[in-house]
């Protein structure tokens, strides 16, 4: 079965993504207003009228979409159609990341302080 669709710009709505190095330029070839950062977004980055930006999501690196720690997408994605869990399961928080990865919480790693005796903890990457 085929299904044919004609997408304009009265029915197409892009919202909560990332238009970032997309081979021609950054929101080349999108309707009117969609670059315009006229708002900002629920981690309070500039975004258009639908929540789109256009940033570096700083992904883990090489081909691992994971965000990292700064990135631009943490908490700017929305709860509306979206999935409860990211694409590996775990339950988006809060304001969903933008992606199909949540970031993870920090990671607390005890350790001991050998000269003076008591126990401290290492808190490394994640959300604040």
């Amino acid at each position: 079965m085929t299904v044919d669709s004609v997408v304009t710009t009265t029915n197409a709505v892009v919202g909560f993504n990332d238009i970032w190095v997309n081979g021609h330029s950054n929101w080349v070839n999108y309707p009117v207003g969609y670059g315009s950062l006229e708002t900002k977004n629920l981690n309070g980055m500039p975004a258009g009228a639908n929540m789109n930006i256009s940033a570096d999501p700083l992904f883990a690196g090489g081909n691992d979409f994971h965000l990292s720690d700064g990135s631009p997408a943490i908490d700017a994605g929305t709860t509306n159609s979206a999935p409860a869990t990211d694409s590996e399961g775990r339950a988006r928080l809060g304001p969903p990341d933008m992606g199909c990865f949540e970031l993870l919480g920090p990671v607390l790693a005890p350790f001991s302080l050998p000269a003076v005796g008591g126990v401290g903890v290492v808190i490394t990457g994640g959300r604040d």
